[in-house]
């Protein structure tokens, strides 16, 4: 009985040792098998451990975030390991209502962040400080302590349906913004003489409705320097900008046909401007008397070039004349004593009277200059 006890129990310990050893010997082989393997699925990993008695221990070794997904590694004592990929959390969004901006504080649009602790999403766009956006109270702006500079003075049209500006009206500032909409109606017309001798604005703005200014409507406006012209204007009267000698920033809007005569007669400050592709006419000493005026591109559309358009400009030295231009008035480039180049885009049928100017001395841009500044400059210029 006791022989059969002990060889029993030799029988036990014999086999647990087996099985110990093949515990062991397999974990070794499947780190063997499996260690030139980066990833695999949770699934099947679990499948190995289950059969070759490994002993997992999990840890996140990078947290996932709103963008980037995480990592979860499981590792065993023997060596082995294999991840997990932990999905991306997403962002945790949060509207905010966007802010007008204020004569004294920046604005914002509507925007979105993400509330997550360390993401930096966000479509925040700052809008700069509106100066013109005052908080009035009692004509004084509570922001900024401002005191309102008045209304400029509207008045209805014939047909009932738009609005004219016709005068400063109780304005008493510097910079002029012609509103777009007055009492719920467009503001199409800046009419005659609207803001002639107004020698305090410095600066005029003219809206996208505004389809005409009317005849001398800055008419001297001695201290006038800055005039941009909204995009829908096709007309500038005659004399508009007449005599606005300090007038040194002049944007013409994309619509403008026709420019009338003596328009921009005597600004004598202006060194630039760029005519749009719209023009079609250039009037009468439309440019006479800017004596600083340095360059002029005269566009593809514009048909004729006024008498004395471009007079007396002492410093202009270059200019480009359209391939449509079919009339140079007399006189257009008198005076213009510096003027070195000048290109024409279209050099065929040009006649000066009774002469016919030959296409090869038309292609020499000097001397092109010299005949419309100097020996034909007293004529007018027709091509045929």
């Amino acid at each position: 009985m006791k022989k059969m006890k002990k060889i029993l129990m030799t029988t036990f310990i014999g086999l647990f040792v087996v099985l110990f050893l093949m515990g062991i010997t397999s974990c070794n082989d499947l780190f063997a098998v499996t260690n030139s393997i980066i990833s695999q699925s949770e699934e099947s990993t679990n499948d190995f451990s289950n059969n070759h008695f490994h002993d997992w221990n999990e840890a996140v070794t990078q947290e996932a975030k709103c963008e980037t997904e995480g990592i979860l590694t499981y590792s065993c004592y023997c060596g082995m390991n294999y991840t997990v990929k932990i999905e991306k959390l997403g962002h945790l969004i949060e509207e905010y209502q966007g802010k007008e901006a204020t004569c004294i504080e920046k604005g914002c649009a509507p925007y979105e962040e993400c509330k997550r602790s360390g993401c930096q999403y966000t479509t925040y766009a700052e809008i700069e400080i509106d100066s013109n956006n005052h908080n009035w109270v009692n004509n004084i702006c509570a922001d900024c302590k401002k005191e309102k500079d008045g209304e400029l003075q509207y008045s209805i049209s014939a047909e009932g349906d738009y609005y004219n500006v016709t005068g400063i009206g109780s304005f008493a500032g510097e910079e002029v913004l012609i509103l777009p909409i007055y009492e719920g109606k467009p503001v199409k017309k800046i009419s005659y003489r609207a803001f002639k001798d107004c020698d305090k604005i410095t600066s005029i703005t003219i809206p996208n409705t505004i389809v005409e200014i009317g005849t001398e409507a800055f008419y001297s406006c001695d201290n006038l320097k800055r005039a941009i012209i909204g995009n829908n204007v096709t007309i500038i009267g005659d004399k508009a900008f007449y005599a606005c000698g300090r007038l040194e920033e002049l944007v013409v809007g994309s619509s403008v046909k026709d420019i009338g005569d003596e328009a921009f007669f005597s600004c004598q400050s202006l060194i630039e401007v760029e005519l749009p592709d719209s023009l079609i006419s250039i009037g009468k000493g439309a440019f006479k008397w800017c004596f600083a005026l340095g360059s002029i591109k005269i566009g593809d559309s514009v048909q004729s070039i006024g008498e004395y358009a471009f007079a007396s400009c002492k410093k202009l030295t270059d200019v480009i004349i359209g391939s449509s231009v079919q009339n140079i008035e007399a006189y257009a480039f008198l005076y213009c004593d510096n003027l070195k180049s000048v290109i024409f885009k279209n050099t065929r049928g040009w006649t000066v009277g009774a002469v016919n100017i030959l296409e090869e001395d038309l292609k020499d841009f000097s001397k092109a200059a010299n005949y419309l500044a100097e020996i034909y400059d007293d004529t007018t210029w027709v091509r045929k």
